[in-house]
């Protein structure tokens, strides 16, 4: 009887335990529903924010396959999802091959871990049309491992459109103060063209930036502007000027910042023509500035400026050749003259050929 009841009790322990068992497995499975509920929601959720962005997106894996494109790609590159997904970047036809090769490169420095700042290509419509699209670019990682590449693809093409047109309103705005320079006095505007040309020229020879070195030229290109103040006779004078005469001068860096600045110049042109004149040690005008005071567009200017001066023929005294004007900024170099734009209109003169079309 006694083993009768502990059997009873073994049952009754293994009834409950069984019990206890299928309790857990309802609540994981249960558990599992909800997962699997809220990961089919998310899924959901991504789809709508892949498919919604007015944004290309191309997501690519480690070989540079076409993993997954966004809805934005098909319908605004006329493409079906068969002629870009599962195939390798490179044979893209959306692609010109100009346009590859920045992307090519983009995605190896990428890989080597080095931050890719946004960048510009041009797109190939399916209609035959090309845009302008920007590009920013990023790893995709799962659990810490790179698996992939985002692109995200920005139309930039009014941007571009916009942006081509202000520089042509801008080059027309130049273009026009030469112009107007150059019928009342054309040794000036004449002047102004080869100071923007060895201007330009240093800069380079610097290792400026592009954006710097283009604002240079232009500024150059009009820095005497302001001489349409100073009587044309003054100018034209075939003879010594006055101490009377120089001071009239002396006003045309102010007086050409006054029309500058008001022109909207994607560089601080004005402040270059304002300064153009200002000398290292202080002993310019109109402001007396020295040394870094001066904005490094002005002292290259300034030396471009001497430079074409002197070598230059002009209504009170013949050319005086480069080799004086050479001498010149060699012998102020430090003094008068900042010196690394110096030593580079020397590199450019002595070493390589520099002459003025």
């Amino acid at each position: 009887m006694k083993d009768q009841d502990t059997t009873k009790e073994q049952l009754l322990n293994e009834l409950v335990e069984l019990h206890r068992r299928v309790a857990e497995l309802e609540s994981l499975h249960s558990q599992y529903q909800r997962a699997e509920e809220a990961l089919r929601h998310n899924e959901e959720e991504l789809r709508t924010i892949f498919d919604g962005a007015r944004d290309g997106i191309v997501v690519l894996d480690t070989m540079g396959r076409v993993v997954r494109v966004n809805k934005y790609v098909l319908e605004v590159g006329g493409y079906l999802e068969e002629e870009l997904v599962d195939r390798q970047i490179d044979t893209l036809e959306m692609f010109p091959s100009e346009s590859m090769e920045r992307i090519l490169s983009a995605f190896a420095r990428l890989e080597t871990g080095e931050d890719m700042p946004p960048y510009e290509i041009e797109v190939d419509l399916k209609s035959g049309e090309r845009r302008f699209a920007e590009i920013h670019s990023s790893l995709l990682r799962r659990n810490g491992r790179v698996v992939g590449i985002v692109g995200l693809l920005r139309d930039i093409t009014e941007r571009k459109q916009a942006s081509e047109k202000l520089q042509r309103a801008m080059e027309g705005t130049v273009e026009a103060l030469i112009s107007t320079t150059e019928r009342r006095d054309p040794y000036t505007a004449g002047h102004q063209q080869r100071v923007a040309q060895l201007a330009y020229a240093i800069a380079a020879e610097m290792d400026l930036p592009g954006e710097q070195i283009e604002g240079i030229r232009v500024a150059g290109s009009i820095h005497d502007v302001g001489k349409i103040y100073v009587p044309a006779e003054i100018l034209s004078k075939p003879g010594p000027i006055t101490a009377m005469e120089f001071s009239l001068i002396k006003i045309h860096p102010q007086v050409g910042h006054e029309i500058l600045k008001v022109v909207d110049f994607p560089w601080p042109v004005a402040d270059i023509v304002l300064q153009h004149q200002e000398r290292w040690d202080g002993s310019g005008y109109p402001a007396g500035l020295e040394g870094e005071e001066i904005m490094l567009e002005a002292r290259i200017l300034a030396v471009a400026d001497v430079v074409e001066a002197v070598s230059s023929h002009r209504p009170y005294r013949p050319s005086h050749g480069v080799p004086e004007a050479l001498q010149e900024i060699s012998r102020n170099r430090g003094v008068l003259y900042y010196p690394e734009a110096v030593d580079a209109g020397m590199r450019l003169f002595t070493e390589k050929g520099f002459t003025f079309h």
